[in-house]
């Protein structure tokens, strides 16, 4: 049955049947957050541009002035050795603008989409550890943890790292299952293939776990190639496990 077999709903069918969920928490989280990074003084945020977000700010601000991520804590320092992806990422928006509290809160609303895109990622995973008629639960808590988990608030309020590379890593992981034991023409998908390898790539950029995302397709692969279909026991236990993680 439908409801008892979720692993196979996919990506699209998962939003066209929560998208009333979806649609009221991304409002929630836009709103929430929007309100924060508007009614706030950008002053407020400069003591807390520290160690990472620093650096990733000034890996950006080399590549848009310098075309370079070579960039220097000190003029008579050598380029410092740091991730540079996270600050290319938002490279765009320190180009866009030219005075820092404007760059800021253009890092800022795009770290919120980042964040309502990460929702509904973490939602549709979530979902394939739970009946169909409790994926409203998986959409609820995704985008409650958005807002209550002190450490994604600060990534929508910061150029860190863990928000571009979790919608990397969660979206290849995706990507990689529909590769799997999506239907044929999504196991055949040229589309899906080339949106695997770039954000996989992407993730690798932020962080250099990402590669990890390999163990969990090799064991999905071996499962279903075991069970000889998409159907079996063994690979919705995979993808629980996965879900879970």
């Amino acid at each position: 049955m439908r409801d008892a077999d979720t692993a196979r709903l996919s990506p699209g069918e998962f939003l066209q049947s929560q998208r009333f969920a979806i649609i009221l928490w991304s409002a929630i989280v836009a709103a929430v957050m929007l309100t924060a990074v508007f009614s706030v003084d950008p002053a407020y945020n400069y003591p807390r541009l520290i160690t990472d977000q620093l650096l990733y700010y000034m890996k950006a601000l080399s590549f848009v002035n310098q075309g370079t991520t070579a960039a220097h804590a000190a003029v008579n320092s050598g380029p410092f050795i740091y991730a540079a992806a996270p600050g290319l990422l938002r490279a765009p928006f320190i180009a866009a603008f030219s005075n820092f509290d404007d760059q800021l809160r253009a890092i800022q609303v795009s770290n919120i989409a980042l964040g309502i895109i990460l929702g509904a990622l973490s939602a549709y995973i979530v979902s394939w550890a739970l009946p169909h008629r409790y994926h409203w639960l998986a959409v609820s808590f995704a985008y409650a943890t958005l807002l209550l988990n002190p450490v994604w608030v600060t990534n929508m309020l910061s150029p860190l790292a863990d928000l571009p590379y979790a919608v990397a890593s969660l979206g290849a992981l995706i990507a990689l299952n529909r590769m799997i034991i999506g239907t044929e023409a999504e196991r055949n998908s040229r589309v899906i293939k080339l949106l695997f390898v770039i954000l996989l790539a992407v993730a690798f950029g932020c962080r250099y776990t990402a590669p990890v995302l390999l163990v969990y397709g090799a064991v999905l692969l071996r499962q279903a190639r075991a069970d000889r279909g998409i159907n079996g026991a063994s690979v919705q236990r995979a993808f629980i496990a996965v879900g879970m993680t």
